[in-house]
């Protein structure tokens, strides 16, 4: 689709000489053919490095996704079930009552250690033993299955332990031998880069802040549970996505990766890309359904979570399982348009895009055709999302490149200086 291609660049072009952004990859694919593949900008300001097709981002939540995708292949393969505890796998994870939790309970947000230490430092959380000895020791902060609440850092260090004592090799490995290799992109899709290998890695940088722009934290209670969530000095900004020790940490719940490679890894898993389909359409749908669905107990806000994935999209699931959209009302059942793999610092989304073409309801849950989208070093700006949808066609379309944490006051873009790296796989789909 070269006429795609030539508008993604031309506007991408434009962002970055406009000032918007400082520089952007867009990467797509369409069922198995990658259609736009679009680089603009600089990488490193202080040098002049160019951004080019290959070159990793430093992103928070999107890790997430990548984590969850791990999980699935692998329990697709046996090496563990949703329902086994995560203590069988992981004795010492069963100390002040958590022996009923299981891995379903921790991919759905579910499991009731959303928190680290507050005394918890960058050093902490990029020592694997020592952040994971810390969680095996944490308190419930409810039954688990009971509620939900997103699981900022734990999420990735839970699911990281389970897959190395499942299988004996650390998440990052199996992430390249299973994952990343397999699809060619083991250089840029990784969880932690060796500092001799930094120098590829755009530079991240905080959005200027608006001097007069409220603090966001002012009138918060110093009692809301996202502050006990654990520190705020490891709350996403450009200073800690650029440190050489948190670059070259395991930290599951973000990640390193090109746009063309996270986008390459979420068409593997809605099918087949050079000869590899990381799942089976079952245990996609199986992925994707509605797990949990009310407040947030973390953030406050109302979400809805399938195994490691955010569903929703243009619109909101509310409890009955229906998507609100403005004024429409679609009837989903056990059906889902939308996911959003990541859900905090930065922001994925799936969407499905119907076989019959219709989109007033959803017919099956095929996932027949993909867009797969990831951009930018800088915060996300509302010209760069509605330029990038227009470039790729859908303006017609109610379709919202949304952040999760511009409505969530915890880890506010502009604020925290988040840089926005997105990665989408999101289907065309009539206007309303």
């Amino acid at each position: 689709m070269p006429d795609t291609q030539d508008r993604v660049q031309r506007t991408i072009n434009r962002l970055v000489e406009s000032g918007a952004e400082r520089g952007i990859q867009v990467a797509a694919y369409r069922s198995r053919d990658q259609i736009v593949d679009a680089v603009a900008g600089i990488a490193d300001p202080a040098t002049g490095r160019a951004v080019t097709a290959d070159t990793p981002f430093y992103n928070f939540s999107i890790g997430k996704g990548v984590t969850a995708t791990i999980a699935h292949l692998l329990a697709e393969h046996g090496a563990f079930a949703y329902r086994t505890p995560v203590a069988e796998l992981w004795p010492e994870f069963a100390a002040h009552g958590k022996d009923s939790v299981t891995v379903w309970h921790v991919l759905s947000h579910t499991a009731g250690v959303p928190g680290l230490p507050l005394d918890s430092t960058v050093e902490d959380v990029c020592d694997w033993d020592h952040i994971c000895s810390a969680i095996a020791d944490a308190e419930l902060w409810w039954e688990p299955g009971s509620r939900m609440g997103y699981h900022a850092y734990s999420f990735g260090f839970i699911v990281g332990e389970i897959v190395r004592r499942a299988t004996g090799r650390r998440i990052s490995q199996v992430l390249l031998d299973d994952v990343a290799k397999p699809l060619g992109v083991g250089d840029q899709l990784r969880f932690g880069i060796p500092e001799t290998e930094q120098g590829r890695l755009a530079v991240l940088e905080d959005a200027p802040r608006d001097p007069d722009a409220p603090d966001p934290f002012a009138d918060m209670p110093a009692d809301l549970p996202m502050f006990k969530a654990g520190p705020m000095t490891l709350m996403p900004t450009a200073e800690l996505g650029n440190r050489p020790d948190m670059l070259a940490a395991d930290i599951p719940a973000g990640g390193k990766t090109s746009a063309g490679a996270i986008a390459k890894m979420y068409a593997a898993l809605l099918g087949n890309i050079e000869g590899v389909h990381l799942v089976s359409p079952d245990r996609l749908r199986q992925a994707t359904e509605v797990a949990f669905s009310g407040q947030d107990e973390v953030f406050g806000t109302r979400s809805t979570w399938g195994l490691g994935y955010a569903l929703g999209g243009p619109g909101r699931l509310d409890q009955h399982g229906h998507l609100r959209d403005g004024g429409c009302r679609r009837q989903l059942g056990r059906r889902r348009s939308v996911h959003r793999p990541g859900g905090g610092g930065d922001e994925e989304r799936a969407v499905r895009r119907l076989p019959d073409g219709r989109h007033d309801r959803l017919a099956d849950r095929r996932l027949t055709q993909s867009h797969c989208v990831a951009a930018a070093n800088r915060p996300a700006r509302s010209a760069a999302t509605s330029s990038c949808t227009r470039a790729l066609g859908l303006e017609g379309h109610r379709f919202e490149l949304r952040n999760f944490d511009r409505a969530c006051p915890a880890s506010n873009g502009v604020a925290l200086g988040r840089p926005w790296n997105a990665a989408e796989i999101k289907r065309q789909h009539g206007p309303e």
